[in-house]
């Protein structure tokens, strides 16, 4: 039930059935409430909508240079999964284009170019092989020594890495850290990690944003409704979190 709703496909069917009993039950206000829905849903099937709901979503975080070159700050670098069992600790295709970007965009950032310590964090150990392990050596073969890298290869949720990552900077006697994550999932994270004491600075990467383009960009898209689905689930994510550390 929980992944319909953060589905515009699967949230404008339910819809389309309310607005069919409502019809048969004479109810016209549920009726045109239903109807606004399905018309919105619609909406996030397309670029247009999608891409402006993600722009809301990644865009209220922007990267401070002052803070992400602080020294004394360690590098936290979320994986963001496997795409399937690897083969062995070189293969780097096994890791989703989601933990490729992110490590790239980091690199690009030159961020590993300084002395922090880095961390990367992300378990989901298939054949033994974890995310973040993969991760390691690929940034190794860009030029990191390995020995700055320490991994958190148990993590499987971002409340499992923000659990982690805590407890291994205590250990190290550190609270002052970089996060680094998608710009679609900076927000949740963020919320996360500040909850555990932690000092962040957020350095979001891997934008999925686009920018109007042709026709395409108002019509329907496989695609645009994978990113609705996404910023759909960060949104859930970030008013649970919000409502849970409130208290």
């Amino acid at each position: 039930m929980a992944n319909l709703l953060v589905s515009p496909l699967g949230l404008g069917l339910l819809l389309l059935l309310i607005r069919l009993l409502a019809r048969k039950l004479s109810n016209i206000w549920i009726s045109r409430i239903a109807s606004t829905g399905m018309a919105l849903c619609a909406l996030l099937m397309t670029p247009l909508g999608a891409n402006a709901l993600i722009h809301w979503i990644e865009y209220s975080l922007k990267p401070i240079p002052e803070c992400t070159r602080a020294q004394d700050r360690a590098v936290v670098l979320l994986a963001g999964g496997l795409d399937h069992q690897p083969h062995d600790e070189q293969d780097f295709g096994a890791l989703t284009s989601t933990s490729l970007q992110r490590l790239i965009d980091l690199r690009q950032s030159h961020l590993l170019d300084g002395h922090q310590d880095v961390l990367i964090s992300g378990g989901n150990p298939q054949g033994g092989i974890s995310e973040s392990r993969l991760m390691r050596n690929l940034a190794a073969s860009l030029g990191v020594k390995p020995s700055r890298i320490t991994l958190d290869e148990s993590s499987a949720s971002t409340l499992d890495n923000a659990n982690r990552v805590a407890q291994i900077m205590r250990a190290k006697g550190l609270a002052r850290i970089v996060l680094v994550t998608s710009a679609w999932h900076m927000r949740r994270a963020l919320l996360v990690f500040q909850d555990k004491g932690l000092d962040v600075c957020p350095l979001p990467v891997d934008s999925i944003y686009n920018p109007p383009g042709d026709i395409g960009y108002f019509l329907p898209q496989s695609s645009a409704l994978v990113k609705s689905e996404t910023a759909l689930h960060e949104l859930a994510g970030i008013l649970f979190y919000s409502i849970k550390f409130a208290h």
